[in-house]
């Protein structure tokens, strides 16, 4: 559980700045990320790219498996891996899974990400975000991976975001 390619656990103040991961990323649990496992509390990255394969059950992604606010973004997000991989749902090629936490009425924004990684799992899988329950605005991303849903009827998946709740905008 909340295993990353640099850092597993975040539950306070962290920046992460100007960082690449190019390692395989693998769990036997939920919370895996190219870049940060599970983020809570106040993660700032910062131009982050993740190079390596990531795997796991839930929440699994190229740059964090499940993140909630307060966390910021700047400049450019990239995930360049072959594949991201989860047993289960809410699977994304930058995010597995925003989710409220401490700020839940904090406008959020992911701005400037951009997957090359073929992504699956169940349901809940998407180029950018697997599940989204947080995140305000989705600006100027790009997906250039295969999304694929493994499950019998393929629920939400999606080229940007699997499935989104709340005051999500694309």
């Amino acid at each position: 559980k909340d295993v990353g390619g640099i850092v597993g656990q975040v539950s306070g103040l962290l920046t992460i700045d100007n960082s690449n991961n190019s390692g395989s990323v693998t769990a036997g649990n939920e919370n895996t990320g190219g870049i940060v496992g599970y983020a809570t509390g106040g993660l700032t990255i910062e131009n982050v790219s993740n190079s390596g394969n990531v795997s796991g059950t839930i929440d699994v992604g190229g740059i964090g498996g499940l993140v909630q606010p307060p966390y910021s973004m700047s400049g450019t997000l990239e995930n360049t891996a072959e594949s991201i991989v989860g047993t289960l749902h809410q699977v994304g090629g930058i995010f597995g899974a925003t989710k409220d936490g401490s700020a839940p009425t904090t406008e959020l924004e992911i701005a400037n990400a951009v997957n090359y990684a073929a992504v699956s799992g169940t349901h809940e899988v998407g180029g950018i975000i697997g599940y989204n329950s947080r995140v305000a605005k989705v600006t100027n991303c790009e997906n250039n991976g295969t999304i694929t849903g493994t499950s019998n009827n393929n629920k939400a998946t999606g080229g940007i975001c699997g499935k989104a709740e709340n005051l999500s905008k694309f």
